[in-house]
């Protein structure tokens, strides 16, 4: 008994473990490809919000009015004194269309932090371009009101990304 047991069931043990180790790493994998996967499907959803089809896909108009209508609703959710929202000439360069918008609003920073967060979740690709706040020594001397302190002037250009699918 002693003899068939160590020539037969001796490596067994060694098998086991070095089977155990292979199905760990292989399960990272998997893992891995998983969230690389949703990942993947969130970027692809992106392009797809995004990709104007022919010249006059909606998305290319110099004021996309549904991402004015966004734009408004989220600045009135979060309570912004909007002074001026000014769509200007889109500019196309290669496949993408970028379209300007200057915003001009009153806010907290707070709030603007906000309003920062909800542009980035957009379903549009929005880049910031610049922004201005007015902040400067004058505007303490010149206000008496709290509220008229926290408040910042705040400047922004703005643009839309549109990717371009076959279109010449």
């Amino acid at each position: 008994y002693w003899l068939t047991s160590s020539v037969v069931y001796e490596s067994k043990p060694n098998t086991i473990t070095d089977l155990e180790y292979e199905q760990k790493q292989v399960n990272e994998k998997y893992i891995t490809a998983q969230i690389l996967s949703q990942s993947l499907n969130r970027v692809y959803d992106l392009f797809k919000k995004n990709m104007a089809s022919n010249a006059g896909d909606q998305k290319n108009e110099s004021a996309s009015m549904p991402f004015l209508n966004s734009l408004t609703d989220i600045m009135n959710r979060l309570e912004l004194k909007v002074l001026e929202i000014k769509p200007d000439k889109k500019k196309k360069k290669g496949k993408y269309t970028r379209v300007p918008y200057d915003l001009e609003f009153e806010c907290d920073f707070t709030k603007f932090g906000k309003f920062i967060t909800e542009l980035e979740n957009n379903e549009r690709l929005i880049i910031i371009d610049e922004f201005t706040m007015e902040n400067g020594i004058e505007r303490i001397n010149s206000s008496r009101s709290k509220d008229k302190l926290q408040n910042q002037l705040i400047k922004m250009r703005i643009y839309t990304v549109t990717l371009n699918k076959n279109i010449g």
